[in-house]
């Protein structure tokens, strides 16, 4: 990930389900718990996590993840009362995301720590102009909320 773009510590929750490792081994992992890092690199949006559970005795080991930023369709940051605030990664391909648990649907819910809301909002608007062109109108889907 590059050195000038802050990185975002996130968790996953929802992620119990089945997780198929790098070697192709599909396992059930009934409290899994997904942690990583959320960062952007020139062309892509780059996910490092890791999943373990506890009860199975599982850690799968650091993940990497690219997400090219002309597969993302929308990154929106949400902030919640009394709740952590978090990060809604949207691609236009399902398949960019199948090894992410805790994904449905083409959308990933990143749950962010308290202090990463402001770096959540510039990752937001830099993905903005990256995907659109300085200027280029963001519309609703790729601007970051109101501060």
């Amino acid at each position: 990930m590059s050195e000038d773009q802050p990185r975002l510590r996130f968790t996953v929750p929802g992620a119990a389900g089945v997780h198929t490792d790098a070697a192709g081994t599909s396992r059930l992992l009934p409290l899994a718990e997904v942690e990583g890092l959320l960062g952007l690199e020139d062309d892509a949006l780059v996910l490092q996590y890791r999943v373990r559970d506890r009860a199975v005795a599982y850690d799968s080991g650091v993940q990497e993840l690219r997400v090219p930023l002309e597969g993302v369709e929308a990154l929106d940051v949400r902030r919640r009362w009394f709740r952590s605030a978090r990060v809604l990664l949207r691609v236009r391909d399902l398949r960019l995301l199948e090894a992410v648990p805790g994904a449905r649907g083409g959308t990933l819910a990143l749950q962010l720590g308290r202090g990463d809301v402001p770096a959540a909002l510039d990752l937001a608007s830099t993905v903005a102009e990256r995907t659109l062109g300085p200027g280029g109108d963001t519309g609703r889907r790729l601007r970051p909320p109101p501060a």
